[in-house]
């Protein structure tokens, strides 16, 4: 019997077959002996069937399941297994490994299993993508209306918190499937932030909301803090400087500014750690800079330390001295 959708099936289930195996009863053996003695079982699966001819009529042969073999025995769970009789046999009766029914039957209601699961055409139960790994929208997916499922005709609720991806692009994170929305539908878009998001950002893409919708946003708008900082040293050509300063621990930087007192500082190298150690393994950010030094992407800062800091390093490549002011802004995270 096999185990799918309930479980994954394994080869007990669906059972192994191998080519050319025989081997011969050393005993005789009546109709209901579980423990089937023969001269070797080497190559045998582990478990499935064995046929064994009785001596006086070829056509008649009884399948016998086991679970589990010796060096020299089978261990039977059923005798005259998959519709065939139980029988006295002989010793030196072949014994075989020959395809019976159950084999056939076992991968017949697998295979429908898993069509079940599947769907059909018109009415696949998952996500349809073209050659080129795009989703492909289809007419209906029964009772797998998710945020991490494609939606061509329905109802749709999506929340996160969105971030500027590029300088555009307002998106909800999430890490799931890409989710594409098409056609009618009523979305529900739960956010945290002062922008109603443009995209849906899964683990393998960047997904557009289009088609005719109604999207209706909800949610809390939580200000934004900013941080300014200014080196409390002059960096000398070539020198670096180390600072600790003050800052909204755990924080979703949004925008990172850098900008030298003088203009001819025209080669910085920008590293944040998440400790005062400074060591390579705190490395949390890394960055070069010709000149004034703008990110728009989304990183995230937790200082290790718990001090509520961030943990700053500038080499200045320049041959000019120069002071820097560091601009954030940020998103916090409750501890």
């Amino acid at each position: 019997m096999i185990n799918f959708p309930t479980s994954l099936d394994d080869n007990t289930t669906l059972y192994v077959a191998v080519n050319n195996k025989r081997t011969a009863l050393t005993s005789n053996i009546d109709a209901s002996t579980l423990t089937i003695p023969v001269l070797a079982t080497t190559g045998f699966p582990s478990s499935g069937f064995i046929t064994i001819l009785t001596g006086t009529d070829i056509t008649v042969a009884e399948c016998i399941a086991y679970s589990s073999v010796g060096a020299t025995q089978f261990n039977a769970t059923l005798r005259g297994a998959d519709g065939t009789t139980a029988v006295a046999h002989t010793s030196g009766n072949n014994v075989d490994l020959t395809i019976v029914a159950a084999h056939h039957n076992t991968l017949k209601d697998a295979t429908i299993a898993i069509e079940g699961v599947i769907g059909v055409t018109g009415n696949e139960n998952f996500v349809r993508v073209s050659s080129g790994s795009a989703v492909i929208p289809q007419n209906t997916v029964t009772n797998r209306v998710s945020a991490n499922t494609v939606v061509a005709s329905g109802s749709l609720t999506v929340s996160g918190s969105p971030v500027l991806i590029g300088s555009s692009i307002k998106a909800i994170i999430g890490g799931g499937q890409i989710t594409v929305v098409t056609g009618s539908n009523n979305i529900t878009v739960s956010y945290t932030d002062t922008d109603i998001p443009t995209a849906i950002v899964g683990a393998r893409g960047i997904t557009v909301i289009s088609g005719s919708n109604t999207v209706i946003v909800s949610g809390t708008l939580p200000s934004k803090s900013t941080s300014t900082f200014l080196t409390s040293s002059i960096l000398s050509a070539g020198g670096i400087g180390t600072f600790n300063q003050t800052f909204n621990n755990r924080a979703l930087v949004r925008k990172l500014t850098v900008t030298p007192s003088d203009g001819g500082a025209n080669s910085t190298v920008i590293e944040f750690y998440t400790s005062s150690s400074f060591s390579a393994g705190a490395l949390e950010y890394r960055a070069t800079s010709s000149g004034t030094y703008v990110d728009n992407e989304t990183w995230f800062h937790e200082d290790s330390d718990v001090t509520s800091k961030y943990h700053l390093k500038i080499t200045n490549n320049s041959l000019v001295n120069s002071q820097f002011t560091i601009d954030t802004i940020e998103e916090v995270f409750e501890p």
